[in-house]
């Protein structure tokens, strides 16, 4: 809430302007003590915010043609480019590493587990009361 003093309908003298504001920050709107260059910086960021493209034209009625592309900017673009695609190449390249680096541990994890399984059957059979084979041998293999 602002103090009365700085209100217009308070009654204050000068029409509401601050008392310690000189003339011509109160025709700008500027406090004292603000850098000038914020505002600029503000004014900046309000015009990009313009909705809607902007036509060049001549006096006579022509378009103005944009300026040619220049070679430091080909090959800017092409250097970007480049950049872009060798990211790309790279990351695909670690992440079929790591794909093939899995493969080992997904066959050693299948044989453990292939292990476990016939090593439960074994001892379920053989606390069942049933015929007692090893664990590892192939049931049809008698």
């Amino acid at each position: 809430m602002l103090p009365a003093r700085w209100c217009r309908s308070a009654g204050g003298g000068s029409g509401g302007a601050r008392p310690d504001m000189t003339e011509a920050s109160r025709s700008s709107g500027l406090e004292p003590g603000l850098d000038p260059r914020h505002v600029a910086a503000m004014k900046i960021h309000i015009s990009r915010v313009r909705s809607g493209p902007q036509l060049d034209m001549t006096p006579d009625g022509q378009f103005v043609e944009p300026p040619a592309e220049t070679p430091s900017e080909k090959l800017l673009r092409y250097g970007v480019m480049v950049a872009v695609l060798a990211g790309l190449a790279a990351m695909s390249a670690l992440a079929l590493w790591v794909a093939f680096a899995l493969i080992p541990v997904a066959i050693v994890a299948g044989l453990i587990a292939y292990g476990a399984f016939r090593w439960r059957l074994w001892r379920l059979s053989r606390s069942a009361g049933g015929q007692v084979r090893p664990p590892f041998r192939h049931p049809f293999a008698e």
